[in-house]
């Protein structure tokens, strides 16, 4: 959402063939900068500063203590660091 909300479409494609909107749409999806290629960097990023993407492996020094308060800190901060990388002005548009 949070990529959307910063890079995604403020209307939808306008016109009265349903096929060119649909290539309009695409191209808005699919083309450059498109919103998946910005999209496709958030774990990208994630990745290079955190070293990995999954949460078993992000998590495991509390799999014994999974309810703890610190897991919970440790997650509320990796959940707010991953909206503010989708959320960044700083992709690159090409």
């Amino acid at each position: 959402m949070a990529v959307s909300a910063v890079h995604g479409r403020a209307s939808l494609p306008e016109g009265a063939d349903p096929k060119e909107v649909a290539m309009k749409s695409k191209q808005q999806f699919y083309g450059k900068p498109g919103v998946y290629r910005i999209f496709n960097q958030v774990p990208n990023r994630f990745l290079a500063k955190h070293g990995k993407t999954l949460c078993r492996e992000l998590t495991v020094q509390w799999q014994d203590t999974w309810l703890c308060k610190d897991h919970a800190l440790f997650c509320r901060e990796l959940i707010t660091d991953a909206a503010g990388i989708a959320g960044s002005h700083s992709f690159r548009q090409g």
